[in-house]
């Protein structure tokens, strides 16, 4: 339970260091490095919790920006990721809070 919450904490962080690196996306001081970095990140926090459903949008729009040549990203594309993210935290943020509830049922049930 644990380790779980501590993988759930850590994929906020990540989801929290993505929307950062779009901020330096806008303002050119982030490069595809870091995008590639941030994208790989939460890949693999997707495939430790076991809900890659949930990542897939957000990494697909992350991959599209990685195409643009140029890293010239415009504020609606910026927006458009900057939602799929805070969709994606909030069904984290659910999961560990559905995750707390039966650890607190199954430790209620087994005093």
């Amino acid at each position: 339970y644990k380790r779980r919450n501590a993988e759930f904490n850590e994929a906020l962080n990540t989801i929290n260091e993505g929307r950062q690196m779009l901020q330096e996306l806008y303002t050119g001081s982030a490069s595809l490095i870091d995008l590639n970095r941030v994208a790989v990140k939460m890949f693999k926090g997707a495939v430790n919790l076991r809900v890659t459903s949930h990542y897939v949008a957000v990494i697909g729009a992350l991959a599209q920006i990685a195409q643009k040549a140029d890293l010239l990203v415009d504020a609606n594309i910026l927006n458009r990721v900057e939602e799929l993210f805070k969709r994606l935290q909030e069904t984290l943020a659910q999961a560990i809070q559905e995750e707390d509830s039966a650890e607190a049922e199954a430790v209620e049930s087994f005093s």
